[in-house]
């Protein structure tokens, strides 16, 4: 039998490393925002946009959002467009979750 103390560990393990590939995905979503809403150039613009449309659509997307919308991790407005993203995907993705992500 599993020692409880290494179970526990190996949780946190994989709680951070969750944790740190939801930063990781919550900064391409960050710099993708930015470019759609601040680069001069309709390119770049067109190739965020797909980017963000895209994304919203991952699994990853749900981790990506609920980090940008804690206190202090975005600009206001990232964290909106984040709250507006989770509210899609909790408007039509609900129901593809496990019991526990809905907790």
């Amino acid at each position: 039998e599993e020692c409880p103390v290494v179970r526990r560990r190996a949780g946190q393990h994989t709680a951070s490393r969750k944790r740190m590939a939801h930063a990781a995905h919550a900064t391409n979503l960050r710099q993708a925002y930015a470019l759609l809403t601040a680069s001069s150039s309709e390119a770049e613009r067109r190739a965020a946009n797909e980017w963000l449309v895209g994304f919203a659509k991952t699994a990853e997307a749900w981790g990506a959002a609920e980090e940008l919308v804690r206190p202090s991790e975005a600009a206001e407005e990232v964290a909106f467009f984040a709250a507006n993203l989770l509210y899609s995907k909790i408007k039509t993705e609900w129901h593809t979750l496990a019991d526990a992500p809905r907790r």
